[in-house]
């Protein structure tokens, strides 16, 4: 009888252990199985992520260029003349202003005939 005790116990025992081993073996192939796939979700995220940044990036580049373009001088200069009414202003419509020309000054005889001395209006 105990002989017999031993083998049930064992067979039992064998029993238990394959179907663990089987669970074991189901577990890690569902396991491989989700990680397959939610690498391949992530990959295909990654992938259009970098489309995203590629199409920003040409967006920027394209923005960059049309800031360089509309503050362009001449650009300014013919939008100030043709919408706003500005022109360059003659040589008695300048006024300078700074520490050494915070008075008037008279000029001296010879630089009021236009001599090569005359100061600077433009």
């Amino acid at each position: 009888m105990r002989l017999f005790r031993r083998i049930a116990l064992r067979g039992s025992s064998a029993n238990a252990r394959g179907v663990l081993l089987w669970a074991a073996a189901l577990a890690t192939g569902m396991i491989c199985v989700w990680e397959h796939v939610y690498a391949g979700r992530l990959a295909s995220g990654i992938e259009s992520l970098e489309d995203r940044r590629e199409r920003l990036e040409a967006e920027i580049g394209f923005l960059r260029m049309e800031c360089a373009r509309l503050s362009g001088r001449e650009r300014i200069e013919a939008y100030a003349i043709e919408h706003l009414g500005m022109r360059y202003p003659t040589g008695d419509e300048v006024v300078r202003l700074g520490p050494d020309r915070a008075t008037p000054r008279q000029a001296p005889e010879d630089h009021a005939e236009g001599g090569a001395g005359a100061p600077d209006n433009g």
